[in-house]
C-alpha cells in the first residue's frame, strides 16, 4: 500500500522547493493541516507612500501591472478622468470616472492597493477566507475613518454586505451635506484590496444608483481580475 502524503507534508515539500522559510512558513503549515487547495506566493515588491500623490499619464486603457487590473478609458457611460499613484512602487493607484447625467454628476473612484504580504502554500481555504475577512474589515474601517476625518458633516446612513464578481465585501452609505457617498471594500486574488467610492447629489440618488449599477456590470468584462 502506498501512503498518501498529508497536506502538511505536501506544503513542506513545496516550501522546500520554493525556498520559503521563517515565521510565514510556520503559519502556512498550520493553515495546511486541515486542507491544502490554496497555494499562492506573495511577490509584491517593497514600496513606500509618496508625500504627494502623482498623476499617471496614460492614453486608452491602463493596465496596473503589479495586480493585472485594467482601468478602462471608458466604462459604459462613465469616462475616466484621472489616474493617481500613491506610492513609490506604483502598487497603490486609483482611477476616477465621471458620468454627467442631466443635473446630476456621478463620480466613481476605483482604488487597487496591496494587502499585508502573505504567502499561502497548501492552505485551508477556510483559513484563507478568515484571514481575508479580517483584512477586509480592517481596510473598511480605515476607509470609514478617512471619510469621517475628511468630512466632519458626514452621517453614516447604513452598512451592509456587498458582493463583486462573487467576492464578499463591505458597504457603507453616507450623506455628506447635499450629496450621498458609497464606500465598498473587497479583497481580490488573496493579495489586493479593491475599494470604490461613489458620490452623487442626493436629489438624483435613484438615477445615480442605477447608473452605478450599470458601471459595475460593465466593469466585470473589462477588469484584469
Amino acid at each position: 500500500m502506498i501512503a498518501k502524503a498529508t497536506c502538511a507534508q505536501v506544503a513542506q515539500a513545496r516550501c522546500r522547493k520554493m525556498q520559503i522559510c521563517g515565521v510565514s512558513f510556520a503559519l502556512i503549515i498550520m493553515a495546511g493541516l486541515s486542507g491544502c487547495p490554496v497555494t499562492q506566493l506573495n511577490r509584491t515588491p517593497a514600496s513606500t507612500a509618496l508625500a504627494n500623490p502623482t498623476a499617471i499619464t496614460a492614453e486608452g486603457d491602463f493596465k496596473h501591472s503589479p495586480s493585472g487590473y485594467l482601468f478602462p478609458a471608458q466604462v459604459g457611460a462613465f469616462r475616466r478622468v484621472n489616474l493617481i499613484q500613491y506610492d513609490t512602487g506604483g502598487l497603490d493607484v486609483s482611477a476616477g470616472y465621471n458620468y454627467a447625467l442631466p443635473g446630476c454628476l456621478v463620480a466613481v473612484t476605483v482604488y487597487i492597493y496591496p494587502t499585508p504580504p502573505m504567502s499561502f502554500v497548501g492552505a485551508d481555504p477556510n483559513v484563507v477566507r478568515s484571514l481575508e475577512e479580517r483584512w477586509s474589515e480592517s481596510a473598511y474601517n480605515e476607509a470609514k475613518g478617512q471619510i469621517a476625518r475628511a468630512h466632519s458633516e458626514a452621517v453614516l446612513e447604513r452598512e451592509e454586505a456587498a458582493t463583486r464578481d462573487g467576492i464578499p465585501g463591505k458597504k457603507a452609505v453616507y450623506s455628506i451635506g447635499t450629496a450621498e457617498s458609497e464606500l465598498q471594500v473587497f479583497v481580490v486574488r488573496h493579495s489586493w484590496f479593491l475599494k470604490t467610492r461613489a458620490t452623487y447629489p442626493s436629489q438624483c440618488a435613484s438615477q445615480a444608483r442605477e447608473a452605478m449599477g450599470e458601471f459595475y456590470a460593465a466593469w466585470i468584462d473589462r477588469a484584469g481580475l
